[in-house]
Parts: structure tokens; sequence; C-alpha cells
């Protein structure tokens, strides 16, 4: 990278002395992808710039597919150990402060945009005070063909850096589940064949419901009856992210308010399964 350096005078602070806990922020001012370094323009304190190269970078990228410039990053200053001369070192994307460096810490946001065509979207961290770009290969549970994540859902990841583009995106990312209560509701819609339907809560809103989350499971040939009054705890599918209705408990006596107006269907024997 001859040829482009422009230093000014060392830095005169406790990071010149070698204090490796001071990390600088700043912004990629050039790159050569040829020679794999180029130089940060350091924002505190101004006027300074410094050297860096490919393997100063914390998140390794390939040959010719350095970060874009106008990237801020934040970086810990040190040494050449041939020259002696300064240069940026456990370079990372983002700031060290205000909208901040993230260190290997889960980032928590909501899924604000998706694009179903594209298989991509983006994710609102209020801790960043930004959006980070976000695919569906990165979720750590991944997505059926046509399935799509429910704008909205919350969600933690990891702070990552595009390695063609130099961009932020989220990595590893996981659909959270908040506490919920536990609501009531009736059976406004079951599939036998498929084994899966819909309560209606006592809000009005509506939740898939499957055989699977049933405490007490049934038999195949005894659904429940639509109108049956049930018990459930709001929750999350991990695949798409969307509601649906867990820990579905059938309602009993008095239990939500007494409004039980129908019960499963009677097995052949003329029995009916435990609940």
């Amino acid at each position: 990278c001859g040829g482009m350096r422009s230093f000014v005078p060392s830095i005169p602070s406790s990071a010149a002395a070698g204090n490796s806990k001071v990390r600088l922020n700043g912004v990629l001012a050039e790159w050569t992808d040829s020679k794999a370094c180029g130089f940060i323009d350091c924002s505190d304190p101004s006027g300074k710039k410094l050297f860096c190269h490919k393997s100063d970078f914390a998140l390794h990228f390939a040959d010719g597919e350095g970060p874009a410039i106008g990237t801020e990053v934040n970086f810990v200053l040190g040494h050449d150990p041939k020259s002696g001369k300064q240069r940026a070192q456990d370079v990372k994307i983002g700031r060290a402060s205000g909208k901040g460096s993230f260190d290997g810490g889960r980032l928590v946001g909501s899924l604000t945009e998706w694009n179903p065509e594209k298989a991509c979207g983006f994710i609102q961290c209020p801790e960043a005070h930004r959006k980070f770009f976000a695919h569906k290969t990165e979720f750590e549970v991944q997505l059926d063909d046509g399935e799509e994540p429910q704008i909205g859902s919350q969600v933690s990841f990891l702070h990552g850096l595009d390695p063609k583009s130099g961009r932020e995106r989220a990595r590893s990312i996981r659909f959270e589940s908040t506490e919920n209560p536990q609501l009531f509701g009736t059976i406004s819609e079951w599939r036998e064949e498929k084994a899966c339907g819909f309560i209606e809560a006592d809000t009005g809103k509506r939740y898939f419901a499957h055989k699977t989350e049933f405490v007490e499971q049934f038999d195949d040939l005894a659904p429940p009856v639509v109108g049956s009054r049930m018990s459930f705890v709001p929750g999350l599918d991990a695949k798409s992210g969307r509601e649906r209705a867990t820990e579905i408990r059938f309602v009993t006596g008095s239990e939500g308010g007494g409004k039980r107006t129908s019960d499963l269907k009677e097995m052949p024997d003329g029995k009916r399964p435990r609940r």
C-alpha cells in the first residue's frame, strides 16, 4: 500500500502508550484489494490516518473481498514490529461507543422488513439505533422453502460482517419468545388429516394449534371438537417465527370462565381419551 500513506503526528493519548483497552473509532478511507491493506481515518482523535492490513481484522474475509470504503470501524492502536510505526489492530466493524462495537454478545431486535422473493429483510435493533440486514440462511433454525418469518417477530442475533461488501449484517438469528400469560379460548377450526387447527382466544385473536402442543395427547380417532374450551400459552414457531398456541390444555369445570361448549369426539368403543 505504498504511496497512499499520509500520517500526521502520533496520537498523544494513553492509546499511544500501548493501552490495549482503549478502542478508537474511525472510517475506512482507502483500500487496495490487490495488497489487502488500506487506511483508516481516525475520528477520535480526528486528523489521524492509520494503516491497516487484512490480517488485522477480527473477522477475516476472502482475498479481493475487502470492506467497503466508508465503513465505520473501531480498533486498538498498535505498532508495526518492523518499522515501529503506528497501525490499527484488532479492527472491528462499528463504533466502540455510542452506536457500539459488539464484542460477541447477542443483540436483540424485531424483524421490520422481509422480501419473500429475495429471502431477506432487516432487523431493527434499539440498542444499536439502526437496522441490520438479515438473510434466510442466517437463521439458526432454517425456514422451509416458501416459509417466511413474521414481521414484528422478536429475535436475537450476533453482529457480523458481509465477506463481500464489508457491510454489517445479522448472523446466527434466533427467534425469542417473551414471557406470555396463560390465555383461554375456543377451538374454532380443526383439520383431522393434518392434526392441527386454530384456537380463537377470548381476546378475539386466532392462534395456530397443533396436536403436538397439547399437554395431554389424544388419539387420532378422537380429536378435539370445534367449540371445545382450551387454555394455552402464546408462543412462537421455531422455524417461521409466527405465533402459535403452546401448552394447550382442555378446560374443565369452571376454568376459563366456565364457557366450555363441547367435548372431545367419542372413540369407536364409546370411551373418551384421558385428558
